[in-house]
């Protein structure tokens, strides 16, 4: 499935909100309703393996989907 580039955007806006403080509970819904239908989005958020630390310690149920997105992926059995 394609996503259009707002949406992009907007999944980019709040991982990177999500490294810096608590999402609200909308915004995680936006993003895991996001992964749920596009899960190569995770690819595309700029979480990267250097701050993670930082997700997990502030939104550790995003942490947890993004990492569940990423180890189902066959991009990192490639």
């Amino acid at each position: 499935m394609c996503v259009n580039n707002n949406v992009i955007s907007v999944i980019k806006e709040l991982c990177q909100k999500a490294l810096k403080s608590s999402l609200s509970q909308d915004e995680i819904k936006t993003l895991n309703d996001a992964f749920d239908k596009d899960p190569k989005l995770v690819f595309k958020c700029g979480i990267t393996p250097q701050v993670l630390p930082q997700l997990v310690e502030q939104n550790p149920s995003v942490a947890s989907a993004v990492l569940i997105k990423l180890l189902s992926s066959s991009q990192l059995h490639q």
